[in-house]
């Protein structure tokens, strides 16, 4: 199947339906695709408290946009994208005391964090979720 791109110097003019059922491919005077990104509304921040067992950072949400993790702790937290972090053989990411990771835009789904062992620590994971 070809497919063709109508020409739009004007990356502003919108050139889809009255109702948005359909929209035309639109490139530019040297053939590059026009792209509009859909800029994310709202931003949340929530402090998590890891403990020595598996626990979710941020639960899974088909609307997320990006998510930034900040280790607030004294201790290091191995986070996972996915389900039951451990800390020797199943995690992402080892998030020293003070250190920051950026979840993949693409990653929606579940996250989840264990605190290393060793003596009582304290602090939270700060995890700001944008949507």
């Amino acid at each position: 199947v070809m497919s063709l791109g109508v020409r739009n110097d004007n990356a502003a003019t919108a050139r889809s339906s009255a109702n948005g059922d359909y929209d035309t491919v639109s490139v530019d005077a040297n053939g590059a695709q026009l792209v509009r990104d859909r800029p994310a509304p709202t931003s949340v921040v929530t402090s998590v408290t890891p403990t020595t067992t598996s626990g979710t950072l941020l639960a899974l949400n088909a609307a997320r946009r990006g998510a930034a993790l900040f280790n607030n702790t004294d201790r290091d937290v191995f986070v996972k994208l996915g389900s039951t972090a451990t800390a020797t053989t199943s995690f992402t990411v080892k998030l020293a005391s003070g250190d920051d990771y950026e979840v993949p835009a693409s990653y929606s789904g579940v996250i989840d964090g264990i605190l290393a062992s060793g003596p009582v620590g304290s602090g939270t994971v700060l995890v700001t979720e944008v949507s």
